[in-house]
């Protein structure tokens, strides 16, 4: 007599949006949260948790340089003929 044999479920892995906060619980686990107020009950349960930036948004901001405000200037309309 055979068994049935059930497919495992496979689940899509989380992906990071840009609102998403990585938390490292231990060495090996990083979980995505979509709020700080979520990392205290993470706190709780692993004392050594900590909050971690990705690499490459790191890299960005520091390679990106600052934008300049510039105030909105209104100019005269060129080609117009002037009285």
């Amino acid at each position: 007599m055979s068994y049935y044999k059930k497919d495992p479920i496979v689940h899509r892995p989380a992906t990071a949006d840009a609102d998403c906060i990585r938390v490292r619980l231990n060495r090996t686990t990083v979980v995505l949260l979509k709020s700080m107020k979520s990392f205290a009950s993470w706190k709780e349960r692993y004392p050594e948790a900590e909050v971690i930036e990705p690499e490459a948004i790191v890299k960005k901001e520091e390679e990106a340089p600052a934008k300049k405000k510039n105030g909105t200037k209104k100019e005269a309309p060129k080609g117009g003929s002037e009285d």
